[in-house]
């Protein structure tokens, strides 16, 4: 069952590649964003019933449908992420588009995503109390992948890149966020298959 979630996940990746190809660069990443921020100030503005359906089918729980698995990297229902999420998106995601083009950039984000859902599928699997939502994973592939790639564009915000990538691997153990594990490993694969 996973191997065909995956194989799905595969295809979604790829018309997600044709979209970003038809999309002005300097507009795609601020549509990116639009789109978080409306979908959690919809899940925030919305009633307790409305609020648990929204989480059902968009979020990634045990008890989540087949569309959380899908979905849950493009919905937040935490602010913190959000702002975390957006904030990469805004900075590495759009150097990424940029300097590498909008493939790269889908690539990149749907490696993340397949991995993210990979781990944290076997955890809503095990654990019964385990609930995933936001784009950690895709977030967590672009400082994988550009880590050991493009170093320097991690030393735009002034940060040791090691020490960054210390703190967030540490941040991810300690939290058990099996998203940024799973993103930090598929940015971490990316970077050897040379993508």
């Amino acid at each position: 069952l996973l191997i065909k979630q995956m194989s799905f996940l595969s295809t979604y990746v790829e018309q997600a590649s044709f979209v970003a190809k038809r999309t002005n660069p300097m507009n795609f990443m601020g549509k990116v964003v639009s789109f978080s921020v409306g979908t959690y100030l919809a899940y925030k503005l919305s009633n307790g019933p409305s609020q648990l359906r929204y989480e059902r089918y968009l979020t990634l729980q045990p008890e989540s449908k087949f569309t959380g698995l899908l979905a849950y990297n493009f919905f937040h229902t935490d602010a913190m992420s959000l702002a975390f999420n957006m904030a990469i998106m805004s900075s590495l995601g759009r150097y990424t588009y940029q300097a590498m083009g909008q493939n790269k950039f889908v690539q990149l984000f749907g490696l993340g995503a397949m991995g993210s859902a990979l781990f944290c599928g076997v955890s809503a699997y095990r654990y019964s109390d385990f609930s995933a939502a936001g784009m950690m994973g895709p977030s967590a592939a672009l400082i994988g992948y550009h880590f050991f790639a493009n170093p320097s564009w991690i030393k735009v915000w002034h940060f040791n890149p090691s020490i960054c990538f210390a703190m967030f691997v540490f941040y991810s153990f300690l939290y058990n966020d099996q998203a940024a594990l799973g993103g930090l490993s598929a940015g971490y694969l990316a970077f050897l298959m040379a993508m």
